[in-house]
């Protein structure tokens, strides 16, 4: 790139892809705003000559792989915004210089709470214009303590996490708290500590809407952390078990979102008549002792959706829903089948996403921690996949990954199969099974129950199968031979493969597919058939089985495993 690219003075914004630092450099020299979002480096470290860009406004450099901010950075004295949220560090301690003292015009500061630091200290209270601090932490050192004492009451949004009780203490007793300026705060613990004491001037701060509190909780009276015009209220890991916090919260007039994980220890939640006048949305998870919840007429009455999950002990459905005549949408997952019996008796038989049978196997399997906060985060995470922890990978589409020991079952033609291990796209070791030698055939056959498919809905049936290019002479031919050669593999079909299904009180399908028009070296979907269950519930097992014939010795032929996967219309 040479120096004498123009950038239009109205340009607000340009994103870099493979770019090198000094491009960057030179493009944004005079520019007020970089955006630089999922740029990596080899180094995981952003150039230093980033301090040149003395003019930059607005520095964005989330989701990106840069695990280290160079002390330059303090040189950007013009700078308002610095977003460095959302890192994939990739288990590399994140450095973070104490420059941004420096920084005396910066209002906005995102930090990469998710992930571990590396620092002395952090001079946050030099900041005297600082409107949003999110993600500022500490491992316990007494500066964190200090800093938040002396936090400018110019904050609007503040999220901390913090790992000892005189860091939290010290949080609690933040000025910013009890600022008119304050609208959203979040605060997160480590386990092991718990949240003793707060400043009773926080119940009456008339301004915060918004507030988050992950940890145990175990003040005196929740009221003395509830401001009264909160309109979002989520308490995470809480462990109350002296107040009813449906009593408690339902006194809150203005909430319109509240969200209890693993928050109460109580048997019983009460919601009594007049409780949550705006209410529109709840979500409970992971109250293991709830058994009782009861519903006053004329509780939550714009309640729209009520989401429950993992309370292993309710069991009855509470009658009292039947008075919120506003609610639109319910979905559960995690509750004794009573329950759901009963929801279905007061006509909630349908839900509008529909989790996997086995979602609790996978979920306790996973490799990683997965968000549970709602039936749509659990929903997006199984859409994109979880890794388990034997690196099999597991999604919506119910995969039957192949076992040379397992499901399928392979016929007496083993001597031309292998089981080996490949590197799925996402880097995963799975399983496959393939053909040792050309000119060959491969039978593959398996039986599943259906006892625990969702009832009334469609169902496909699919291998998951890949060609692959076998490095021989017909590669280094020169093109017009090779397009000669593609040509003769198709006239001859020397790829093809059957494949049957039987279902209980279901006609046998069977398919014939020709596979020479499928990509190379790339995974794809066999069909073998579909299968509605009965509204009830299907009862019996599914067989089946695919057959392929491979006549060439340019391509080989593996499969991956078996898949069962719901119909898209099937969610709606």
């Amino acid at each position: 790139m040479g120096s004498d690219i123009e950038i239009p003075e109205e340009l607000a914004e340009i994103e870099f892809w493979n770019v090198g630092a000094s491009e960057i450099v030179a493009v944004t020299r005079f520019m007020p705003i970089q955006n630089i979002w999922g740029i990596k480096t080899p180094t995981g470290a952003l150039p230093t000559q980033i301090g040149s860009l003395i003019h930059l406004r607005y520095l964005g450099i989330r989701a990106s792989n840069i695990t280290e901010l160079p002390a330059s950075i303090g040189k950007l004295r013009n700078l308002l915004t610095l977003d460095y949220r959302n890192i994939d560090y990739s288990n590399t301690t994140v450095k973070i210089p104490n420059v941004f003292c420096k920084l005396k015009l910066l209002r906005h500061l995102f930090l990469p709470i998710d992930c571990p630091w590396t620092l002395e200290k952090l001079q946050l209270s030099a900041l005297k214009n600082l409107q949003i601090l999110w993600g500022v932490k500490c491992g316990g050192s007494d500066w964190f303590s200090q800093e938040m004492l002396r936090l400018s009451p110019t904050l609007s949004k503040l999220k901390v996490v913090v790992s000892t009780e005189n860091n939290l203490e010290a949080v609690f007793d933040c000025p910013s708290l009890v600022s008119d300026r304050l609208h959203k705060f979040h605060c997160k613990w480590n386990f092991g500590v718990a949240l003793k004491h707060v400043n009773h001037a926080l119940s009456q701060n008339q301004h915060l809407d918004e507030l988050v509190l992950v940890g145990k909780i175990k003040v005196e009276k929740l009221s003395l952390l509830l401001p009264p015009n909160l309109l979002i209220l989520e308490l995470k890991n809480s462990a109350l078990k002296n107040e009813d916090v449906m009593v408690v919260a339902g006194a809150l007039a203005h909430l319109k979102l509240l969200r209890l994980s693993n928050s109460y220890t109580g048997t019983t939640f009460t919601c009594n008549r007049g409780s949550f006048p705006q209410l529109e949305e709840l979500y409970l998870g992971d109250l293991q002792n709830l058994d009782t919840w009861e519903i006053e007429k004329g509780a939550m009455p714009r309640l729209k959706k009520l989401e429950i999950l993992k309370c292993q002990m309710l069991q009855q459905f509470p009658q009292g829903l039947v008075y919120v005549t506003t609610l639109q949408q319910l979905e559960f997952f995690g509750l004794p089948k009573q329950f759901g019996e009963q929801a279905r008796m007061y006509g909630w038989s349908q839900q509008r996403l529909r989790l996997p049978h086995n979602v609790e196997a996978i979920i306790e399997q996973s490799d990683t921690q997965v968000d549970m906060s709602s039936i749509h985060k659990i929903y997006e995470q199984l859409t994109a996949g979880i890794f388990l922890k034997n690196k099999m990978k597991a999604s919506l589409a119910l995969t039957t990954n192949v076992d040379c020991d397992g499901l399928p079952e392979w016929d007496d033609i083993i001597d031309n199969c292998e089981c080996t291990e490949t590197k799925d796209r996402d880097g995963a070791l799975i399983k496959v099974v393939k053909l040792k030698s050309s000119e060959s055939e491969l039978h593959v056959r398996g039986i599943i129950g259906i006892d625990d498919l969702s009832p009334n809905v469609t169902y496909t049936f699919t291998y998951v199968a890949m060609l692959e290019k076998v490095v021989a002479r017909s590669l280094l031919l020169p093109d017009v031979k090779f397009q000669k050669h593609k040509q003769n593999l198709n006239d001859k079909e020397k790829i093809s493969v059957r494949s049957l299904l039987f279902l209980p009180n279901v006609k046998f399908q069977e398919h014939e597919q020709n596979l020479n028009d499928k990509p190379r070296n790339k995974w794809f979907k066999v069909p073998i058939g579909e299968f509605k269950t009965h509204p009830k519930g299907s009862i019996g097992e599914a067989e089946f089985s695919l057959h392929c014939r491979c006549h060439t010795k340019e391509v080989g032929f593996a499969i991956k495993g078996f898949m069962i996967e719901p119909k898209l219309q099937s969610f709606t």
